[in-house]
């Protein structure tokens, strides 16, 4: 009476596996689904970001040339100006922008002073030729009422005085003359500069203009940053969440281990000795496939010791938590970076900051300022590309893992074989009832490697290996 009881007892304890069993199906079907979404989304999100990063890129360098034009006070375009003057050109080639800008100024005010006294000294000599001629017309009119009366002296004297106010006059019209042509010249210098002043100030309102506009492609810039850290951000939580999920499950399924463990130690039966004696045939040709699958299992356990380079299976099981040491390490360092990364970026948005409060300057002393933040940004990109060698060994690392462990299930499939092997010994009258434990116990161990496939960390590869061991052995 004592054995069918216990007989329901198991077949039990076997349909709350089952059950327990199609749950976590429909939970790893559910983790399935939700991996293809996420990395369709990240998918999409990469080239979005790539996109705009392209766009960027291009919007970046138009800057850099834009103010690598301000930072040289734009030389170029003023000098490319001044071609058609070659007199200008070639006494401020080698002055700065702001020294040409202030010797022109001065040689316009020197011109004007110049124009302004030679329109004096016109002025001043057409009030003498008015009053020379004033005296020519007086004097005539007393030639001609006294010219029967004076003697000959006289008039000899009034005609040297007028052939010498006809000197005069004719000096004074050809000093006209010259000053007239110099007023000319110097009315066409002014209509220049004028216009070449016009020309600065265009250029200068145009200079304003482009500052605003790279003072708009930062603040998107930063605003785009912004979002994209957010997005990050928002990233990790999830991540930190599935697997914080992922830790609760394994630890489920660990305490369900131990409790097949435990009702698989409470399954062996210890056979009699006459039962043992007639069935020493069928012993020995199990004995020998044993014998067969236990030489094929040590040489997949060479092979994966030739692969890893070591000499006892120990030394196999240091080296996997070695590598899950480095990894970890490798982890770390990847949050270092990380950190690094982001107070880069800070001293990159300050740095941003100062050249928007320094545009506006044309002082030497901020050339030094500028040089600061090229060399953060070159910082910034050697941080970048420190990041991604970290991101490089660490999938090198996981496709190890990955190799690893697909040769340790190989492993637990050849124990599982070697069980088999073990079960066909057993008694002939209960035969149906081992061809069901044996179907469950494959169902189960199928489940707890689909649930193993979930953990992809070295540490729990090896425990799930060492706990497999264990089962075949004491089986």
């Amino acid at each position: 009476m004592g054995r069918p009881r216990a007989l329901n007892e198991t077949q039990v304890k076997t349909w709350l596996i089952r059950d327990k069993i199609n749950r976590y199906r429909g939970v790893l079907k559910l983790h399935a689904r939700e991996k293809k979404l996420k990395l369709s989304q990240a998918t999409k999100l990469k080239l979005l970001v790539s996109r705009k990063i392209a766009s960027l890129e291009v919007d970046v360098k138009r800057h850099r040339e834009i103010v690598n034009d301000l930072r040289n006070d734009s030389k170029q375009h003023v000098l490319r100006l001044l071609d058609n003057y070659r007199r200008f050109y070639l006494a401020f080639n080698h002055l700065k922008p702001h020294e040409i800008y202030t010797a022109i100024y001065q040689d316009c005010d020197l011109k004007r002073r110049f124009l302004d006294k030679l329109y004096y000294e016109k002025k001043k000599k057409l009030k003498l030729g008015i009053e020379l001629q004033l005296e020519h017309n007086i004097l005539s009119t007393k030639l001609e009422e006294q010219g029967e009366c004076l003697p000959n002296c006289e008039q000899q004297r009034l005609v040297a005085e007028l052939q010498r106010s006809i000197a005069k006059y004719n000096i004074a019209k050809d000093i006209y003359s010259t000053y007239w042509s110099m007023l000319n010249i110097l009315r066409k210098d002014a209509l220049f500069f004028d216009t070449l002043l016009n020309i600065l100030k265009e250029d200068q309102s145009s200079q304003c203009k482009v500052m605003l506009k790279v003072t708009v492609m930062g603040q998107l810039a930063t605003e785009n940053l912004d979002d994209i850290r957010q997005k990050y951000k928002q990233m990790s939580r999830n991540v930190l969440h599935n697997m914080k999920i992922r830790e609760k499950m394994l630890t489920t399924v660990r305490c369900e281990v131990k409790d097949l463990w435990a009702y698989a130690q409470s399954l062996v039966r210890v056979e009699s000795v006459h039962i043992f004696a007639k069935k020493k045939d069928a012993d020995v040709i199990a004995n020998k496939t044993l014998e067969s699958q236990l030489v094929y299992l040590e040489n997949i356990c060479t092979e994966v010791k030739d692969a890893f380079l070591v000499r006892s299976h120990h030394d196999l099981l240091l080296r996997l938590e070695n590598q899950s040491e480095q990894r970890k390490i490798l982890l770390g360092r990847l949050d270092v970076n990380l950190k690094n990364r982001d107070v880069l970026w800070s001293k990159k948005y300050q740095a941003v900051q100062v050249l928007e409060n320094l545009k506006h300057s044309t002082k030497t002393a901020d050339q030094s300022k500028i040089n600061g933040i090229c060399d953060m940004l070159e910082q910034i990109r050697i941080e970048k590309n420190h990041e991604k060698n970290f991101k490089e060994q660490i999938k090198s690392h996981g496709e190890l893992l990955i190799n690893i462990r697909a040769a340790l299930q190989s492993i637990n499939a050849m124990l599982l074989c070697v069980k088999d092997g073990k079960g066909a010994t057993k008694k002939v009258g209960n035969k149906k009832e081992l061809v069901i434990n044996d179907k469950e116990n494959v169902e189960e161990q199928d489940v707890l490697a689909e649930i193993n496939g979930m953990d992809t960390d070295g540490t729990k590869v090896i425990f799930n290996y060492d706990l497999n061991m264990k089962l075949n052995l004491s089986l």
